[in-house]
């Protein structure tokens, strides 16, 4: 992306206000080096990178983007960028595909098979035509296309910014390995994290992405058993095995 999209809440959130200044510069060189690669916000294997990496391709150094803060995160060996625009990185990347296939195609170059025009028949009468089309015209009015019909996107439990933000690092998650949840999924997700409290939920979320978990399983406020995992990444088994949600992938 050429450009980034910064939201005004996020500019007004606690996590910005309360950090120093140190801190958001080096969050808006994270978030300009995440747009120009398109990486989702997660850069890979960041923990190996040298300071002199660090200041060729950021430019910041390794001492300040180790410095603990709320606007990013070193998860195992990847550094997290919170709020990052994925939706807008996700927008800019269908368009781009859609340019490479050439978009869509002009009606006026569509002449193989073609029929000819009404009018252009001699023996028609023109009034005839205008008759009928008028009347198509009013059929076409009065059906429904499915094809426009959208699917109502499921609300999220908790209003927050904070959950929010949470809830768009766990899609972000997702997709830097390359799983793609279905409609059917993240609303099982949502409603199995509306049984939770908010902190409880947001808790939940952390966990997986810092366990490397395809899943979602519950944190009730208890000491939680770790599930034991398979070669896929996500937890099987244990105590909370059974009440979680993986995500299939497409």
């Amino acid at each position: 992306m050429n450009w980034l999209n910064i939201h005004t809440d996020t500019l007004r959130s606690e996590e910005y206000l309360g950090a120093d200044p140190v801190e958001r510069a080096t969050w808006l060189s994270l978030l300009g080096w995440c747009a120009t690669q398109e990486n989702g916000g997660l850069i890979k294997d960041a923990i190996e990178w040298k300071d002199r990496k660090w200041q060729q391709v950021c430019g910041i150094t390794k001492a300040e983007v180790e410095t603990e803060s709320e606007l990013y995160a070193f998860i195992n060996r990847d550094l997290l960028v919170r709020y990052y625009p994925g939706e807008s990185e996700a927008a800019v990347i269908a368009k781009r595909l859609a340019g490479k296939k050439g978009g869509r195609p002009r009606k006026a170059l569509k002449t193989e098979g073609k029929k000819p025009h009404a009018l252009e028949n001699q023996n028609h009468d023109p009034e005839v035509s205008k008759r009928e089309a008028e009347t198509k015209g009013k059929e076409r009015k009065g059906k429904v296309r499915k094809g426009n019909v959208k699917e109502a996107v499921a609300p999220l439990p908790f209003g927050s910014l904070t959950f929010t933000n949470s809830w768009n690092e766990w899609l972000a998650y997702l997709k830097q390995k390359r799983k793609t949840p279905t409609p059917i999924t993240i609303k099982k997700q949502l409603n199995q994290l509306e049984k939770l409290n908010e902190q409880d939920a947001i808790i939940t979320i952390n966990q997986s992405i810092q366990n490397g978990w395809q899943g979602l399983f519950p944190v009730t406020g208890k000491t939680n058993k770790q599930p034991r995992r398979n070669d896929g990444g996500s937890p099987r088994g244990g105590d909370a095995a059974g009440d979680g949600i993986t995500v299939p992938m497409l």
